[in-house]
């Protein structure tokens, strides 16, 4: 999530984990789960054509969906909404 806010494409491994709920792949980052993969992800964000275009477009989703996901805002309005789920089950079991 640090690089995403920093605007660093990233690739990330795809064999479970977090990374698969915070990145969209080939939108907000990269996923790969082989070494060909990783070769792949990471040629297409070096070495091809379009590959500062391709970055500059993953850098800019990647804040945005980091700005709306993990804003402190989004923290404080998600906390809030579990704690009252929370406290209506204590209250009415």
């Amino acid at each position: 999530v640090e690089m995403m806010a920093a605007g660093v494409p990233s690739i990330a491994h795809a064999s479970g984990g977090p990374a698969l709920d915070i990145i969209d792949a080939g939108r907000t980052g990269m996923l790969a789960t082989t070494a060909d993969e990783y070769s792949e992800a990471l040629a297409a964000l070096l070495y091809a054509p379009d590959a500062a275009v391709t970055r500059q477009r993953i850098a800019r989703q990647a804040r945005e969906s980091v700005r709306e996901r993990f804003s402190q805002e989004q923290f404080a309005a998600t906390f809030v909404a579990n704690m009252r789920r929370v406290l209506l089950r204590c209250r009415f079991g």
